[in-house]
């Protein structure tokens, strides 16, 4: 995190941004060097702190580096002295942990401890000067300069340095006694005003800190407002319900697409059941496939992707407009795909490969043919092939028939089913020459059929068996009539199967929520906040259909059935002797006592007072009869949807 941002590792804008500001910060070491008495100073970021995170800790910044640079030339400056004095005591760095780095560590806990700069003693005696940078109270890093002397020095203090750095056996004395009389010395001034410098220095390293928070903040919204505009795209491309040319085009500019794409590839990862890597997760192995192919796309340009559920990994692309076959410029696209989810993580990854349309209105039989080429195929990249390709208009009907499928309107599936051997015989022809153009096309419709019933959750056993039957009978077909009296037939059979799983789901769905109702009113914290909003999105569907499906299976409202069952946990408590009715008001989810008896007389047809007095009393309750809903009545009769 950053300020209150987070950021994942090694964030590349972060640094980005950083490393250009990075010249102008060694100008100003250069400056203090050429400026200031005390010449070295070196940046150190915090381990704990977000410079790690997001790849910062390899970006040095100090006057040693600065000389280095081309900055150097501009301001005409000398070489850096080295320190021998401290290279002689921690042995080149060799012996930095247990010498210099002692004194220094513990100087930046106490600055990081009081955010203020501090004038410390080393352990062999030298003055350094510590300054904390800090933005927003956070501690991101350390400024270190010193390694002078205050005064002269003097063979006394030679002395007390050996007495002080006499652990350290590998240091030769002499050489260190030669170092230590050359030594710069300066003046109280001089550290007051060096260290009154570095603060500034510090401000503005925090300034810059919070100025890349914000700018990486507002790009992180950004990502999330793209994210979303493709997610809506790719939602108006595969159902085709847009009219608005011009919406349409704002949208595509404002996620960077020039041309309407007329290609569907369909990216598919194992299952996360079949994930096994004890070093990683699947959600994190997942994540970084996903940002793969972020990556991917936005290098190839004029590319959009959208991970929408229950469909997988959607990619537009313009490709030239083959029928048979993606051009070179997919082939290639993919390829690259694959090497860069295998370069990121170990995660499996399977690419399906739609026909080229001539318009965007007919990507959706794009996406379904790469759907179905990945069910027909175990090959990492699997193309739709096709003996006959159906006209756009043909392909725009199958597409209506699945789309029903998938949003259980499967009367409207079976009318489109009804209708389209009459569109076959208007596009295609009926007679005999026609046959086996007719029986391709069909083939073809029971395919994309079965897979928009596997996506609904149809079983894939049963669907294979009632596929291989369909074929079996459009094979055996001498005729157009029969023909398509066979693919009615077949039809009419995939339809049942998704029939029957509507069917159970909306019981199924209904004594779930009222499973979760009852977990939550027994959770003292938890009845206060469950609402048909959270019941929703434990059950991962829509306010809306949750409160229709409920109406419609138990006769009675969603809320209606909550507040009745809080009013029988507020009777299951009240019998309790040491609970309070205000306790009881509170802990079954009622927001103040007064409405707790209005809503317990109304249902229970008492006070809660009286209830207590007498549980066995025998009063009317008018909605009795509404207190176990039919779901979970053996004998509930389910109409399908």
């Amino acid at each position: 995190m950053i300020g209150d941002v987070r950021l994942p590792l090694g964030n590349p804008l972060f640094v980005e941004q950083f490393e250009k500001d990075l010249k102008f910060l060694q100008l100003f070491l250069l400056l203090v060097n050429k400026s200031c008495p005390i010449k070295r100073i070196d940046l150190v970021w915090a381990e704990d702190g977000p410079a790690g995170r997001v790849g910062l800790r390899q970006q040095h910044l100090s006057t040693k580096q600065a000389l280095a640079g081309p900055c150097r030339g501009l301001l005409g400056c000398d070489n850096l002295p080295e320190p021998v004095f401290c290279n002689i005591v921690n042995d080149h760095g060799r012996h930095e942990a247990e010498s210099c780095g002692v004194s220094d560590k513990a100087a930046e806990m106490r600055v990081r401890q009081t955010g203020k700069a501090e004038v410390y003693r080393c352990h062999a005696g030298l003055v350094d000067i510590a300054v904390p940078v800090i933005c927003d109270g956070q501690y991101i890093a350390t400024l270190f300069t010193g390694q002078v002397l205050p005064e002269a020095p003097t063979q006394d203090g030679f002395v007390q340095i050996r007495k002080q750095a006499a652990a350290l056996a590998y240091i030769n004395w002499d050489d260190l006694e030669k170092a230590y009389m050359r030594v710069p010395v300066v003046s109280d001034a001089d550290v007051r005003r060096t260290m009154e410098v570095l603060e500034i220095f510090a401000g503005y390293l925090a300034t810059i800190w919070k100025r890349l928070s914000e700018m990486v903040r507002e790009q992180q919204r950004k990502d999330r407002d793209l994210h979303l505009e493709r997610k809506e795209f790719a939602h108006l491309v595969l159902e085709g319900h847009v009219a608005n040319q011009p919406m349409l085009r704002e949208l595509m500019s404002r996620i960077g697409l020039t041309r309407y794409p007329n290609r569907v590839v369909v990216v598919k990862f194992e299952a996360e059941e079949d994930y096994h890597n004890p070093a990683s997760s699947f959600d994190l192995a997942l994540t970084r496939a996903l940002q793969a192919i972020d990556e991917a796309c936005e290098s190839a340009g004029n590319v959009c992707w959208a991970h929408v559920r229950n469909r997988g990994v959607c990619i537009f692309l313009r490709d030239r407009e083959e029928r048979d076959a993606p051009s070179l410029t997919a082939q290639t696209f993919v390829q690259k795909l694959l090497h860069a989810i295998s370069e990121k993580c170990d995660l499996r990854a399977r690419v399906g490969i739609g026909g080229a349309k001539s318009n965007w209105h007919y990507l959706t039989d794009s996406y379904h043919e790469a759907c179905i080429a990945l069910a027909e195929s175990g090959d990492a990249v699997a193309l739709y092939r096709a003996a006959l390709r159906p006209n756009e208009e043909l392909g725009l009907a199958v597409g209506k028939i699945c789309r029903s499928i998938g949003e259980r309107r499967l009367h409207d599936a079976r009318m489109l089913v009804t209708g389209l051997p009459l569109q076959v015989n208007r596009e295609i022809g009926e007679r005999v020459e026609n046959l086996a153009a007719q029986r391709h096309f069909f083939e073809y419709a029971l395919d994309s059929m079965g897979y928009a019933a596997q996506q609904a959750g149809a079983g894939v056993d049963e669907l294979s068996r009632r596929q291989g039957e369909g074929r079996i009978a459009l094979s055996r077909a001498t005729g157009t009539f029969e023909l398509q009296e066979a693919f009615v037939s077949s039809a009419e059979s995939l339809l049942d199967s998704v029939r029957r799983l509507y069917a159970g789901r909306p019981q199924k769905l209904v004594e779930r929520a009222c499973r979760i109702i009852d977990r939550h009113l027994q959770d003292k914290w938890a009845a206060q906040e469950i609402s048909v909003s959270k019941v929703a999105d434990a059950l991962g569907i829509s306010v809306g259909h949750l409160s229709r499906v409920f109406k419609r299976t138990t006769g009675q409202t969603f809320e209606r059935y909550l507040m009745m069952q809080r009013v029988e946990a507020a009777k299951r408590m009240l019998l309790e002797p040491l609970a309070t009715i205000a306790e009881t008001a509170e802990r079954c989810g009622f927001s103040d006592s007064a409405y707790f008896a209005r809503v317990f007389r109304k249902i229970a047809g008492c006070s809660p007072s009286e209830y207590r007095n007498e549980p066995m009393a025998q009063r009317p309750l008018a909605a009795k009869e509404h207190m176990v809903p039919p779901a979970l009545d053996s004998t509930a009769v389910v109409s399908p949807s």
